[in-house]
């Protein structure tokens, strides 16, 4: 009778004692779920745009006109959109000096640090009675780069539904065209600068917000009293 008792007793203990162990545990549950979350690791910033970096002192010039449209532009709001390969098209002779071609040279054309090379940034623009023309003014913009030293012509970007109207160099490999491109159904427009290499046959696109209509329309009212005072500077 007595070793039953035991025996029960102990059974009781033990149900007790495993109860104890049971809320312990949910104890120790509660207070892992109020715990705050350990904190994550922040991912790692993207590396610096070197490139960007770079060119951002030759953007001063286009970048005061963009204010024109975009009082708030900024060098650091322009955003990397592409890099791609690019191929030089319809290379043939063209000697930039002759007479019949040097004011165009001189007037419309961007000329590399050596003087070996030009850029024009569309061929279908002209001068006419001191203003620039667009002929006809359905063509495609066509950019093209002239080179002195072997006296030839090839065309380095064509686009439809953008304009071309500046351009700089960096080095004397290395130039960029700056333009302005329809960026929407609405008509908005942005303004993109094209960095070419010619080392590397890479051309890498930064891109403004878009603007209105209305706004780019001022914009172009001061690249073209700018664009006046180039020309008036290289006339004959």
């Amino acid at each position: 009778m007595r070793g039953g008792r035991r025996r029960a007793g102990r059974e009781v203990a033990a149900v007790a004692l495993a109860g104890l162990v049971g809320v312990a545990a949910l104890l120790a549950l509660a207070g892992c779920s109020r715990r705050a979350p350990s904190a994550r690791t922040a991912p790692p910033a993207p590396p610096p745009d070197t490139l960007f970096i770079r060119i951002t002192p030759l953007l001063s010039n286009w970048l005061s006109l963009w204010r024109y449209a975009d009082p708030e532009i900024a060098a650091d709001s322009l955003v990397r959109a592409s890099e791609a390969p690019f191929t030089m098209r319809d290379i043939h002779h063209h000697d930039a000096l002759a007479p019949s071609a040097r004011v165009r040279t001189n007037q419309l054309g961007f000329w590399s640090p050596d003087s070996l090379r030009v850029v024009v940034p569309d061929t279908a623009v002209f001068v006419a009675d001191g203003f620039l023309k667009h002929a006809p003014e359905d063509a495609p913009a066509a950019a093209t780069v002239l080179d002195l030293q072997i006296s030839s012509m090839a065309t380095i970007d064509t686009c439809t539904a953008c304009e071309l109207d500046g351009a700089f160099w960096d080095g004397n490999e290395r130039f960029a065209l700056t333009g302005t491109a329809v960026a929407d159904s609405a008509g908005a427009r942005r303004g993109f600068v094209r960095y070419f290499d010619l080392t590397s046959g890479a051309v890498t696109e930064y891109d403004t917000r878009a603007v209105t209509e209305l706004s780019w329309r001022r914009y172009v009212v001061a690249r073209e009293l700018a664009r006046a005072a180039r020309l008036h500077a290289a006339a004959p």
